[in-house]
């Protein structure tokens, strides 16, 4: 019997690296995008839309979807990142392919073959689950090593023993260069990835976080950054940590906006705080919630901006109907600073006091 005939590349293994470096993949592309944890969001390159959240690319699933009606962009060209540069360059397959290899210095002709069993066994895989199951990433504390010391925090009232307990630092180089890293870690107690906060202001004059004068030649930058395939609808920062103070703070839980807020409730002696990854929450990360233990109480104490409000308005409104609502499984109270954007804003004895004034602290 002959060997079986070898009739197609594995053109996935293309597509599996450029969704790894898929800031690169866009940059190249010149797409101008915001990074939404789980997926990139931006007008659609492929017609040239205006709406900014029209066209949105998943980190999980690897698929694109234009957003926009009156377009047919989805049934022009395949939904995965091939078919994104097929429709954002304007070109076919073959093409598609020999640019993804040239900017990703790849050898088209080491990518491996398929024989027609395994391309059959691909296409029923396809059919079957267009889900693609990403495991679980990890990275060894070692890798904490690289960062090293900054003022940024120190400068804003935070001080170094509260520092070392986040175990943050300074990114010199690499995807996360010139922010504060912080490992994101999860109930299993495993570094599952980092977010990185920029150590520029805000720049009024055009919206960004950057060093020098605006107009100058810099990067844009937002404020803070996710690292590549962070579960971030999957995560609850800091609850590794505050399941274990659920008894000494009278089984309530406090949900504050980021991570420096978190920092200033801890070092006035509150360990019972939590953030998002996001702007929601999911029924995942409600169902950590439950896992932990009994919780009398949530305290949701968000940023006083419109989306801050937004979300304290529909967690703290009981609905039985609702099942991404905190207040279908938990007692909610919403929670405001006067006179400050956040509790990070606040120095330690400012905190303290609302903390005490709150309820937080009794």
């Amino acid at each position: 019997m002959s060997a079986v005939q070898k009739t197609k590349r594995d053109w996935s293994v293309i597509e599996q690296i450029a969704v790894e470096n898929i800031e690169h993949v866009f940059e190249q592309l010149d797409i101008d995008y915001e990074n939404m944890y789980t997926y990139l969001t931006c007008a659609c390159p492929i017609h040239g839309g205006e709406n900014k959240t029209g066209f949105s690319f998943s980190l999980e699933l690897r698929t694109w979807k234009c957003w926009s009606t009156g377009n047919e962009c989805g049934d022009k060209y395949p939904s995965n990142i091939i078919g994104l540069v097929m429709g954002t360059r304007n070109v076919r397959f073959p093409a598609a392919i020999a640019w993804l290899c040239e900017i990703l210095n790849i050898d088209e002709n080491n990518i491996p073959t398929l024989d027609k069993e395994e391309v059959d066994q691909k296409k029923f895989t396809k059919k079957a689950s267009k889900k693609k199951v990403i495991p679980k990433r990890t990275y060894d504390k070692d890798c904490l090593k690289r960062l090293v010391a900054h003022d940024y925090f120190v400068d804003r009232g935070y001080k170094e023993k509260t520092l070392e307990q986040f175990q943050c630092g300074f990114a010199v180089k690499g995807s996360m260069a010139k922010r504060i890293v912080f490992p994101i870690i999860d109930l299993n107690d495993d570094i599952v990835g980092f977010a990185g906060r920029i150590v520029y202001d805000y720049c009024k004059a055009c919206g960004e976080y950057h060093e020098g004068k605006c107009g100058e030649n810099f990067s844009t930058r937002r404020k803070w950054k996710n690292s590549r395939f962070l579960p971030a609808s999957e995560i609850i920062y800091n609850l590794n940590r505050a399941k274990h103070h659920l008894t000494t703070s009278n089984q309530e839980i406090v949900l504050v906006e980021g991570i420096p807020d978190i920092m200033r409730l801890y070092q006035i002696g509150v360990k019972n705080a939590i953030c998002l990854l996001g702007a929601s929450i999911s029924q995942t990360q409600i169902r950590k919630l439950l896992s932990v233990g009994y919780i009398s109480k949530i305290h949701v104490l968000t940023d006083s901006d419109v989306a801050g409000m937004n979300f304290k308005n529909k967690h703290s409104k009981y609905d039985d109907e609702d099942f991404d609502s905190l207040s279908r499984y938990f007692n909610v109270s919403k929670l405001s600073v006067s006179g400050a954007k956040d509790i990070g804003d606040l120095n330690d004895q400012e905190a303290l006091a609302f903390c005490k004034d709150s309820g937080i602290i009794r």
